[in-house]
Order: C-alpha cells, then sequence, then structure tokens
C-alpha cells in the first residue's frame, strides 16, 4: 500500500489497526498502554488521566508526562509515506470544503470511504485512529472546539477562517428574515447571496468526487446539489444554530419545525410534511417511524424507524383535539387550520360555501369545494345536499333555503 497513491475510493484499503500497531511498536511497554487508554486506540471509550494514573500507580502529571514522550516517538514517524499519503488526501478532502469541516463531517465522509460494511467495534478503531492521526500525529491541522458561530470543527493550520463566522452570521439572519424553513435549494440561494453582500467568494471544487457519500446519505435533488457545492454546505453544516430536519427543511436550529421537543410540535410537523389530512392513530405512528432525535444531517432510508418507547395513540389524539392549529375534517381524521380547513359538519361546510360563492352552485362545485376542506366520501357530501331542510335545487343548480341563509351566516 505504501507505493500505491491513495485517494478517496481506495480508502478502505488502508488498515488502521496495522498502521496503529506499527507506530505503538515503538513504544515502550507503559507508554504504549497509557497512549492506547488516552486516545483509545483498541477502539474503546478514551480515558482520563486520573483513571489511567490508578491503574498506574502513577500521578495525573506523570501521566501526562509520559503521554508526551509517546507521542514525540510516534510524530517522529509522521514522514512515514503511508502517514504522508493519508495526510495529503484528508488536506485534500478539507481542502475541497473550503478549508473548513465540522468533526462529525469529516469521520462520516472518511467512514463512508474507508469502512463500508464494517462492524461497529471496527468503526470505534477507524475513529479513534483518524482523530488521533489528524490531532497528534500529523502537521496542518488544527481543531477548533471553542467558537460563537461555529460547532466542533477541524481546520487546515494557517487557514484563515474568520470571514466565514461573519457569513453565518449573514445567513441567520436572511433565513430569520425569511421566516419559514427553506428547501436546500433555497438555503443555497440565500447563503450565496449573503456571501456575495459581504464580497465572499466560496469556491466549489470540483477536484474531488465525493457523489458517492452524497447519495448514500441523502435523496432526491440533494445529492447533486451537494457535491456541486460542498465547500458551502461545509460551512452551513458546521453552523451551531443552522440545521437542517429530518424531512431535509433547514431553518434555525431553535424552531420547532425543525427540532420538535415535545409531541404537540411534532403533530404538527409530521401533518406540514405530508401535506394532507391523517387519521390520529396514522400520526401516532409515523412519529415513530420518524427519527426525530437522530442526529441532524444524517438520512435513513424511509421506514428506519428507532426501536423503543411507542407515541400512545391517546395522548396525540389529546393534543390534536385541544390545539385549535388541528382541525377535524372527518371521522378520526385531522388536517393543519393554517390549510384553510374548516370544523362543523358536512351540511354546514356546504352552507358556508354556498354563502360564500353568492350565487348557486352545481352538485360538481359543491363536491369539488368541500372536498378541498374536508376529507369525506361524495357520496356523503350528496347525501348531506340532499336534506331539503337546508337546501333547495333549482334544475341542476344549489342553494341554501331561504330560512337557512341568516343561519348559514
Amino acid at each position: 500500500m505504501e507505493s500505491v497513491k491513495i485517494n478517496i475510493n481506495n480508502l478502505g484499503e488502508i488498515k488502521p489497526a496495522e498502521i496503529i500497531n506499527e507506530l505503538l511498536s515503538r513504544l515502550k511497554e507503559r507508554e504504549r498502554d497509557i497512549v492506547i487508554r488516552r486516545h483509545g486506540l483498541s477502539g474503546s471509550e478514551k480515558e482520563i488521566l486520573e483513571g489511567i494514573g490508578k491503574a498506574h500507580n502513577l500521578t495525573r502529571e506523570r501521566v501526562r508526562q509520559i503521554e508526551s514522550v509517546g507521542l514525540k516517538k510516534i510524530r517522529e514517524a509522521r514522514e512515514k509515506e503511508i502517514l504522508s499519503k493519508i495526510g495529503k488526501l484528508i488536506q485534500e478532502l478539507i481542502e475541497s470544503h473550503g478549508g473548513i469541516m465540522e468533526k462529525e463531517h469529516l469521520f462520516e465522509v472518511l467512514s463512508h470511504y474507508g469502512l463500508d460494511g464494517a462492524i461497529d467495534s471496527d468503526r470505534a478503531v477507524f475513529r479513534n485512529f483518524y482523530n488521533f492521526l489528524i490531532l497528534k500525529v500529523l502537521d496542518g491541522f488544527t481543531e477548533v472546539s471553542k467558537s460563537d458561530e461555529f460547532l466542533n470543527h477541524i481546520k487546515l493550520a494557517g487557514k484563515e477562517t474568520g470571514h466565514l463566522d461573519g457569513l453565518v452570521r449573514a445567513i441567520k439572519k436572511a433565513i430569520a428574515d425569511k421566516g419559514k424553513i427553506l428547501t436546500t435549494k433555497e438555503l443555497f440561494d440565500v447563503a450565496e447571496e449573503a456571501a456575495r453582500e459581504l464580497g465572499i467568494t466560496i469556491v466549489n471544487s470540483e477536484d474531488l468526487d465525493l457523489s458517492r457519500y452524497y447519495e448514500k446519505h441523502f435523496s432526491g435533488d440533494e445529492p447533486k446539489l451537494l457535491a456541486e457545492k460542498k465547500s458551502l454546505f461545509s460551512v452551513i453544516r458546521a453552523a451551531k444554530t443552522i440545521s437542517q430536519n429530518v424531512f431535509g427543511h433547514w431553518g434555525l436550529s431553535g424552531w420547532p419545525e425543525i427540532k420538535p421537543k415535545n409531541l404537540n410540535e411534532k403533530i404538527y410537523l409530521i401533518l406540514k410534511n405530508h401535506g394532507k389530512p391523517l387519521h390520529f392513530s396514522d400520526i401516532a405512528k409515523k412519529i415513530d417511524d420518524v427519527l426525530f432525535d437522530r442526529p441532524p444531517i444524517v438520512r435513513l432510508p424511509d421506514n428506519q424507524g428507532r426501536a423503543g418507547k411507542k407515541t400512545n395513540v391517546a395522548s396525540a389524539h389529546n393534543e390534536l383535539i385541544l390545539d385549535n392549529k388541528f382541525v377535524l375534517v372527518g371521522r378520526g381524521m385531522y388536517g393543519l387550520s393554517e390549510w384553510g380547513l374548516k370544523e362543523g359538519t358536512v351540511a354546514e361546510i356546504i352552507a358556508e360555501i354556498m354563502k360564500s360563492a353568492g350565487s348557486p352552485l352545481t352538485r360538481e362545485d359543491v363536491i369539488e369545494r368541500v372536498l378541498r376542506e374536508r376529507m369525506v366520501k361524495k357520496t356523503t357530501i350528496a347525501l348531506a345536499l340532499s336534506n331539503k331542510d337546508k337546501f333547495a335545487r333549482n334544475g341542476n343548480a344549489f342553494f341554501i333555503k331561504a330560512d337557512n341563509v341568516e343561519a348559514a351566516g
């Protein structure tokens, strides 16, 4: 492997465990154990200085000193051909994303190409290996864990990224001004306009083809769009307060439509995304089918609900009954009042429609208009329309009986 050029598509040929063992072979036994424990290189959780000290009967400071000696020996191997090639690939990956990648995003891309089909234990070793390599062994990378605008991220050492803070602030303001959730394309349009106004150029590199990664993690038109604009996407993904909901829409992280915190907000988002009325039991089922608690951005195939506590159907029904933003439009069927749906019997809806029309309507007109507001069978509408106490007809034209006009108003 050392004589072969490493690219993103053959990353899976790299064996992290073998490289780790070779690097650790340079250390004395105690140094090796401390470095392994401190950085989780066996695939386990990283251990704190105090816990390692107890295992070796050492003070925290002495553990730190031994770790430092071990890391210095390992860093002497940084020019080793395989490590140099891995470093160049990671540098190329971060450069293609505008010089900054949220840490989880970086590991997600590396894992996609380097761990296809791997078991969880391999995944833990892989992640800890690359974290160790990037931050403790190789030159050229900086971890930024404290930032007003960004999540924990990796950037190229020496690369100025301060202008991106201003860009994120401008994008947040533009989203807030829109006051609604956005599609990915709409978000990019908003972000690119903000960048133009600030005089910031976002270079969308085509040097690294990550289409396989985007096709697996995203759906619809997003893979192509994200692959084309991965630099801008990387900035947005790293932003602390801009998030994507489970249905692929973007907004500010505190918005209920982005991160619903309770059952009422989840019901609303389910209905809004579905776009038409649903039975209350189906709403509860869809809440269970949607992974509301999964990390933002990462998408999974449909129907991969989480195992565990199920949504209580009666609780969902109570929320629908008690909040006037939900409208009962049929037997157990609920929609959103913002859709213009109205409550009431079918006959009451017909009377309201006729009053608003201001002139007689044909049976077909009545049925069509009622179906816009209520999810009922056509025969139910026809039956209500045949109520001679409420409605009269002249040929094919129906109207409210004179003594019912005032009541309809």
